[in-house]
């Protein structure tokens, strides 16, 4: 008696080909029209989508009914070709289209929260870098005053200084 699957490596090959074109080619034809996948950043390659959609994942299908059933029954086997298709086609291409895109979205995400720490570091910097220069605004604010005082002060010093002078004259002409 033989197990139901004599031929592993064909249909291991043929799995791997299949999930290859649906990693590597998130898109599909089935899920997106192509006015859509053209409006896209990344124009899709076409031939590509239709490789996968109209040849390999048939193909794939079909190898794993036939070596399965053996040619004994077709009945059966055609059933099985259909379930395999729609898994393929279906359920795989949706849930690894899906798995590519939630990884680019967590990548993108994770490069996201860097620049978005990069902003709040830069950010805290030029805060702190604010703060400094209203720190040395104030500073100079006070310098100035204090200069003015006492430019004030001397002003003030230098006219005692003149009245006391022309007082001195004023009485040594006076006295002579």
């Amino acid at each position: 008696e033989h197990s139901r699957l004599d031929y592993p490596l064909p249909v291991a090959v043929g799995l791997v080909t299949l999930a290859l074109f649906s990693v590597f080619q998130p898109l599909s034809l089935l899920f997106a029209g192509k006015e859509r996948l053209k409006n896209q950043n990344e124009q899709p390659e076409f031939w590509k989508l239709h490789l996968h959609e109209w040849i390999i994942a048939p193909a794939v299908a079909a190898m794993i009914a036939v070596f399965s059933f053996e040619g004994k029954d077709w009945g059966y086997a055609s059933l099985a070709f259909l379930v395999f298709l729609t898994v393929f086609i279906v359920s795989g291409r949706l849930l690894l289209a899906n798995l590519t895109r939630l990884l680019i979205v967590l990548k993108t995400s994770g490069a996201e929260k860097r620049a978005a720490k990069q902003n709040r570091h830069e950010e805290y910097r030029e805060d702190v870098w604010q703060q400094e220069r209203e720190k040395l605004i104030q500073r100079r604010l006070v310098a100035l005053q204090e200069i003015a005082r006492l430019e004030h002060v001397t002003e003030g010093k230098v006219a005692l200084f003149l009245s006391e002078v022309e007082l001195a004259r004023s009485s040594r002409s006076m006295h002579p």
